[in-house]
This record gives C-alpha cells, structure tokens and sequence, in this order.
C-alpha cells in the first residue's frame, strides 16, 4: 500500500521546515532526508552551515541523512522509519535543470516508485518551495514539474505564509 503522501510548501523562509518538525512528526518515528544541491553546497559548506543543521536535528533527536538526486533511491529503499520527510523537494528539480522534460518525470516517477516500495513507510512528508527566484521561464517551467507531479500525488496539501498554515488539499 502506498504511504501516505503530505506536501508542506512555501515560498522561501516561510517556515515550512520549521512547522514541519514541530507539528507534523513524532520525532521517534521520523527519518528525515536533507536534499542539497552542488551550488549551495558549495556555499554553505564554506561557512559551516551543513554542520549547524546536522547539529540542530541531533539536538532534536531527528534521525538525519544528507542526499542528493543520483543517491535518493537507495537511500528512501534504506529508511526503516514509519514517516520520512523529505526536505526540501524542489532542491531535487535544481540538480535537473538542464535535464530533457522525459529524464525528469522518469527521475520523479523512480522517486516515487522508491517510496511506495518501502514496505516500513506509512508516511511521507515532503517539504517544498513553490516560487524560483531568477531563472529564465523555460528553466522555471521544468523545475515546476517537479511539483505539479508531486501535488497530483499528495493526499494532504498545506501552504506556509510567514509561518501561518493554510490547509489547500
């Protein structure tokens, strides 16, 4: 059976990580994967931000994993957590940008497949960003896919303004 599928979206620092993990997990039962992507890992390693946020899942008590696109699969196949959230969804479309529109809705639908096929999932939560600052439309519209497949997904929609949650689906 397919677990439970939630989206947790927003635009940038409207708190949707944060609502998550105060909100929406038991933090026993979670298993949260960190994605980041080579631009910013490149700059928030330079000023040590992975390891403050490592750090602030620990003092949680939230079991956590840094991955990225080409390790995802194995590493939900791994997760033997009831809910797994993953966060931030949307960091996943920037590691395809230049990818052709049938590459991505392959990765997504792998992605998914990962998830379903993980018999100790009943859950997942997925944290996402609905707005991409700067980019050309065209780039914009295959980083969008990204969520409009996992909106069509979701059975629970929640949209984060300043922290505030708006219940959409």
């Amino acid at each position: 059976m397919k677990p439970r599928y939630e989206v947790i979206y927003g635009g940038l620092g409207a708190g949707k990580s944060t609502y998550a993990v105060k909100n929406l997990i038991e933090i026993p039962d979670t298993f949260k994967l960190g994605v980041g992507n080579f631009f910013s890992e490149m700059l928030i390693l330079g000023f040590g931000a992975v390891k403050i946020h490592e750090q602030e899942n620990r003092e949680l008590g939230l079991a956590f994993k840094g991955t990225t696109l080409k390790n995802i699969n194995e590493d939900i196949r791994n997760v033997d957590y009831p809910t797994l959230m993953i966060d931030d969804w949307s960091t996943l479309a920037r590691y395809a940008l230049f990818y052709p529109e049938n590459l991505i809705n392959t990765k997504i639908t792998n992605i998914f497949e990962s998830i379903n096929s993980n018999k100790n999932l009943e859950r997942c939560l997925f944290v996402s960003t609905d707005s991409q600052t700067y980019i050309p439309f065209r780039l914009h519209k295959k980083i969008s896919l990204w969520n409009k497949r996992l909106f069509r997904e979701a059975d629970k929609i929640t949209r984060i303004d300043y922290g505030i949650p708006i219940l959409i689906k």
